[in-house]
This record gives structure tokens, sequence and C-alpha cells, in this order.
């Protein structure tokens, strides 16, 4: 009698291993974001369909040709809802951005499933000032520079003390989407404010630096280890939004502070827009959208707006154009100073 042939898995080829790091490296980054669970599971499941659609391309040869072509499959072939795609196109934009430090500014670009024209929801001045007027510290700050500036919430939640220009009455963007570095008119309205936030957060600091085995804040990926080592605890690096606790890194045995949490704007915003008497799906994005649509509506040249939101492409801040009937001067100028 002979014995069956034993089954032996097949061999994983480099370019299959690398996307299994890729996988893992973005699980990684999705949990250190604190992003839902739902989140986590959707995003990974989106890359994992899109290596699938590469034949597991290298790693270095992904491209937004690549994506383009897998959402478009999507929209034409997949028979799914505009929702659906929406997520698999926030998981590719979370992969390029925050895994493959890429740029990603597909925009109109990408056929989307059957579902209307896009139109970005956004809120009237009067929305915006009674929604802020509703929140409480520091969610009221938070939300405040999300309209003020344009940003988007990643963006406002990794701004460092040291990107605040107060000389020159500007916020620095320096690890924007597609890691590109923008400038925006700092809100004459909360330069008060903001000073006192800079004032709490060197408060803050001096508490960390009496606690044992405190090794500074997070630092970016692309300091070398010997200068985040060395800067770590100054002021000009730390978190503009700090985190209420900090947060013990194993492999170091030292305890870090992160940024605050997004997740955690999510009951305080809720709780606004019911105070605030608004009927309409209120997300920390809807304040970028408003922010576009208002300096539109007062006549800022698109061009302008474009660098204020940081798109690569044009095609994508002409969306804009849609929720209003005009823009035509060039100047750069918060929302929150204009006259009422």
């Amino acid at each position: 009698m002979t014995k069956p042939k034993s089954k032996t898995k097949p061999k994983l080829t480099a370019d299959r291993k690398g996307w299994i790091g890729l996988v893992r490296a973005m699980q990684e980054d999705i949990k250190r974001r604190d992003y839902s669970p739902k989140t986590s599971t959707g995003y990974v499941g989106w890359v994992r369909k899109f290596g699938e659609y590469t034949k597991h391309m290298p790693i270095a040869d992904i491209s937004d040709k690549a994506a383009k072509g897998f959402l478009a499959d999507l929209a034409e072939n997949g028979g799914m809802a505009t929702t659906s795609q929406n997520q698999a196109f926030n998981a590719l934009q979370f992969l390029f951005r925050h895994v493959l430090k890429r740029d990603y500014e597909l925009g109109d670009r990408v056929a989307r499933a059957k579902g209307g024209k896009y139109i970005p929801p956004v809120l009237t001045r009067t929305e915006v000032d009674a929604f802020i007027g509703c929140l409480r510290y520091p969610y009221k700050l938070i939300v405040s520079m999300l309209y003020g500036c344009g940003l988007r919430l990643s963006e406002c939640l990794e701004l460092r003390v040291g990107d605040l220009d107060f000389e020159g009455d500007m916020v620095i963007v320096r690890d924007g989407k597609g890691d590109k570095e923008r400038s925006l008119p700092m809100p004459k309205k909360l330069k008060k404010e903001l000073k006192k936030q800079v004032a709490r957060v060197a408060e803050q600091l001096e508490w960390d630096l009496e606690t044992l085995d405190f090794g500074g804040v997070f630092m970016p990926e692309s300091l070398g280890k010997r200068r985040a080592l060395r800067e770590a605890k100054e002021l000009q690096w730390q978190w503009l939004f700090p985190a209420k606790e900090l947060t013990l890194v194993v492999d170091e045995g030292l305890y870090r502070r992160y940024h605050h949490y997004r997740q955690q704007l999510t009951r305080p915003m809720r709780v606004a827009a019911e105070k605030a008497k608004i009927n309409k799906v209120v997300t920390a994005h809807v304040f970028r959208h408003s922010f576009a649509s208002h300096l539109l509506a007062a006549d800022v040249d698109v061009g302008i707006l474009q660098k204020l939101l940081g798109h690569s492409d044009i095609r994508t801040t002409k969306i804009y154009a849609r929720t209003v009937k005009r823009q035509t001067t060039k100047r750069m100028i918060s929302p929150l100073d204009f006259e009422e």
C-alpha cells in the first residue's frame, strides 16, 4: 500500500511576504491610532483584496494607477453600494499615507459606484458657531481649528507646539496627506487661546519630566533615533493636544505621551449637534468641507484654496464649487475671521 503524498504548503514569494508585512504594519498603525475594531477589519480586508487584485506586485511598484484600477473594477464589476466602495477608497488612502508614506490624491479621477453626483456636506456659518458654542475644552479648540484652518482631524491632532508660528501668524502642517508640508493662516480669533494651550502643554511637560521612566513624546519616524532620543522631551515637539494618560512602550520600558485620540471626539460632537439642534450628520470632516465651501463663497480663488487644503489635483478642490455659486479673488484668510 502506497502512502499518500504529504501536502506541503507552497512557498511564499518575496512579494507575497512583503504584502503580509504590509498588512501587519497597517494593523499596528490602525491600532496605534485607536480606530474601532470594525474599521480595522474593514480596512485590512480591502488592502488584502487590493493585494490579490495586483497579484501581490512588488511593494515598491504600488502606485496610484494600481489603486485607481482596483477601485474602478469595484465600481464597474463589484456590484457594491457606494458606501462600501468609499470604505475601500479610505482604506487605500490610509495605506498610502500612513504605511507607504506616499502621495494619494485620486479624488474625482476614480470611477465610483453609482450613487449620484457627490456634494460635500457643509454647515452654514450660523450652524458652525452654534455647534462650537456647545463644546467644552479641549473639543471646542480642536473643532475651531478644524474649521478655522481647514484641517483634517488627523492633521489637527498631530500638530505639535513647534508647528505654531505666533510671530508669523501661521500654522504649519508638517506631515499632511502625502507627506506634504503646507502653511495656513492662524485664525486671529484663536491666537490667544492657542497661546493658553501651549502654556497648558508646557505645564503638563513639567509634570511628565518628574515621572519615573518618562521617555518623552512619541517622535516622527523620519527623525534619526539619536535626535529623537535627544529632543523627545523638548517643548517644541510636544503634541498641541496631548492624550490624558501616558502610554507604556513595553519594548523600551518607558512611558511616552501620545496625542489626543480621535474617538474621544465622537460623543462630545454628537451631544453638541443635539444641543445646537442641527439636523445633519456632523463629523469632524464636515468642518473641513465647510471651511472650503465658505471660502469659495467669500470669493477666495480656487487655486489658493487648493494650497490651503493641500490637494495635489485641483479637480479635487473643485468639488466644493458644487456647494457655492462663485469664486474669484486671490487672498488667504481663515473663515473664522470673516465679519458677521
